[in-house]
């Protein structure tokens, strides 16, 4: 990493913001921004001579037709990286179908399936290390339930099996790069505009 930056989402010049990291020369520019601040970003990272050959990659936040439309012919060349739910288990789809029968309607990307998980592993650790006293009251201990997490192996989840490092990373490895390949807003089609790139 050759520099940090921050912008706030009002900012529409992010002329010296870009031109501050051009001196330092970066192969990439990570901007886990909104969809008119990458509109910006990318359109002004054009009139930067230095940044004529830097990568830039977003979040999942602009995963839309709607930044096409904010960054027009820059939009080509631009990638994002974010969940691919072909990469989950065979649970998810059990899971969006339950999901549209109860609320009628799927429920928002692949975040649902990070949040199940996240209670999931929650719950198992707080039923092995939980104490219910007489009166029904739950107990459970803040190291106790800590240690049981980090201790989760193979936990069958949405989005695969959940495993916890030394690092509290308990996750399966389901992010994909998507890049977009053209600046016609009515291609969008997750797969093909922007067209998967890795894996």
């Amino acid at each position: 990493m050759v520099a940090s930056e921050a912008i706030s989402p009002t900012d529409t010049d992010l002329r010296p913001v870009l031109t501050r990291i051009s001196t330092r020369k970066p192969e990439l520019i990570f901007t886990p921004v909104f969809t008119s601040s990458v509109g910006f970003l990318l359109r002004q990272k054009g009139e930067i001579p230095d940044l004529a050959n830097t990568k830039v990659i977003g979040g999942e936040g602009v995963f839309s037709a709607n930044v096409i439309e904010a960054s027009g012919p820059s939009i080509v060349g631009f990638s994002i990286v974010g969940p691919s739910t072909d990469l989950f288990s065979d649970r998810f789809p059990v899971f969006v179908e339950a999901f549209r029968e109860e609320y009628g309607e799927a429920p928002i990307g692949g975040f649902s399936a990070y949040g199940y998980d996240s209670m999931l592993l929650t719950l198992k650790a707080i039923e092995a290390v939980g104490k219910t006293d007489e009166e029904g009251n739950l107990y459970v201990g803040r190291k106790a339930l800590h240690d049981a997490m980090m201790a989760t192996k193979d936990l069958p989840g949405l989005t695969g099996s959940l495993s916890c490092d030394q690092y509290g990373d308990c996750s399966a490895a389901t992010y994909a790069i998507w890049e977009f390949v053209s600046d016609d807003p009515s291609t969008f089609a997750p797969g093909e505009n922007p067209k998967r790139a890795y894996p």
